[in-house]
């Protein structure tokens, strides 16, 4: 890379974490939950990960977003159907976004964008890493390459089942791109998790052309 004079390296490492958790609250009277600026759109596949669940709804199980609006949301089972009724608050509620979609919709954050506008350059990315936040099960981190037209699909990552202990890592992984992923501005890099688990996914080579 060091060769290369059209090459300038990127000066920090961007990174994003997938799927943190996200404290709830749960409204019996509305069957709605609240979470402000939660960024869910309509569709977006969620999971109640701790805490006691509000009557109608369960622990671990996915669950699709429904009218949203900035701060709050209700849930359905499938996509456009109808909102659950929720009968009891709950209490202590914990939430993770997860995506099981492959067309690059759905909940995916960006982990690098190329800039726009007059003179922007386009960026290249070398070599990212993905970390496991604690224990995971057996499922995909995927990237897409993003623009104005939607999203692709670059790169599926299989994670293995892994429960971190004194001796057992949790898991990780990197994601080399031979010859470099070339983003052009405007163009990004987004992920996402096929469980509703947490990983850091971190640049770890890369730079602008």
């Amino acid at each position: 890379m060091a060769s290369d004079p059209q090459f300038i390296r990127i000066p920090r490492a961007p990174s994003v974490r997938l799927s943190a958790d996200r404290t709830v609250n749960a409204d019996p009277a509305t069957d709605r939950l609240t979470l402000s600026a939660h960024g869910f759109a309509a569709g977006d596949e969620v999971r109640l990960v701790g805490g006691t669940a509000p009557g109608g709804l369960a622990l671990n199980t996915t669950y699709v977003v429904a009218n949203p609006s900035l701060n709050d949301f209700q849930l359905s089972t499938v996509a456009g159907g109808a909102a659950i009724d929720i009968t009891s608050a709950g209490s202590g509620l914990l939430l993770r976004p997860l995506n099981t979609r492959l067309d690059g919709s759905g909940h995916a954050p960006t982990l690098i964008a190329a800039p726009t506008g007059a003179g922007a350059l386009g960026l290249r990315i070398d070599l990212l890493r993905v970390q496991a936040i604690g224990s995971t099960t057996a499922g995909m981190v995927r990237l897409f390459r993003a623009d104005a037209g939607g999203s692709r699909l670059l790169h599926e990552l299989p994670v293995t089942a892994t429960t971190p202990t004194a001796s057992v890592r949790a898991f990780a992984a990197d994601v080399q791109f031979v010859g470099g992923l070339l983003l052009e501005p405007g163009q990004s890099l987004r992920v996402a998790t096929h469980q509703a688990e947490a990983f850091d996914v971190t640049v770890l080579q890369g730079g602008e052309f």
